[in-house]
C-alpha cells in the first residue's frame, strides 16, 4: 500500500513521527512523506525530522512567506500534481494548517484528529462524492 503523509507545520511533525514509526513495522505500506514547506528553516522543521528521527520527505514543495490564499492554492495544485502521478492508496493530512487543507482537497483521506490520551485513532475518510464514514479503534 502507498500511502502519501502530508506535513507542514510542527505539530503536523510531531503526529507523523509516530504514525511514521509505526508504518515502518509493515513491509506491504511504502509512506513517502510530502513537505508542502509551510514551516522551512531549522528551528522549524528540521530539527523535528533530525531529533524525532522521522523519515526524509520524498518531496518538498518549498511553499511559505505568503499569504493563505497563495499558499493553499499552491499547495493545492503541487500536492494534485504528485498524486495524479503517483497515485497513492492512501493520504494522511493532520491538523487545521494551509498543509491540512490542500492535502485534503488534493486527495481522499484519511484525516487524523485523535485524543492525545488515548492509544486510539479515529481516522475521518471522505471520498471524492463527499461521503463519509469512520474507522476507529485503528491502533498505531
Amino acid at each position: 500500500m502507498k500511502i502519501f503523509t502530508i506535513v507542514g507545520a510542527r505539530p503536523q511533525f510531531v503526529k507523523a513521527a509516530v504514525v511514521s514509526r509505526a508504518f515502518a513495522n509493515y513491509d506491504e505500506i511504502e509512506e513517502q512523506i510530502i513537505h508542502t514547506g509551510q514551516h522551512h528553516d531549522q528551528n522549524m522543521s528540521d530539527i523535528f525530522f533530525e531529533e524525532m528521527e522521522i523519515p526524509r520527505p520524498a518531496y518538498n514543495l518549498g511553499i511559505h512567506g505568503k499569504g493563505h490564499g497563495a499558499m493553499t492554492g499552491q499547495m493545492l495544485e503541487g500536492l494534485e500534481g504528485l498524486f495524479m502521478r503517483h497515485q497513492p492508496d492512501l493520504v494522511i493530512v493532520y491538523g487545521d494548517t494551509n498543509s491540512t487543507l490542500a492535502g485534503a482537497l488534493a486527495a481522499k483521506i484519511a484525516h487524523s484528529h485523535c485524543p492525545y490520551r488515548s492509544r486510539i485513532a479515529f481516522l475521518q475518510y471522505a471520498d471524492a462524492g463527499g461521503s463519509e464514514s469512520y474507522f476507529n479503534r485503528s491502533r498505531f
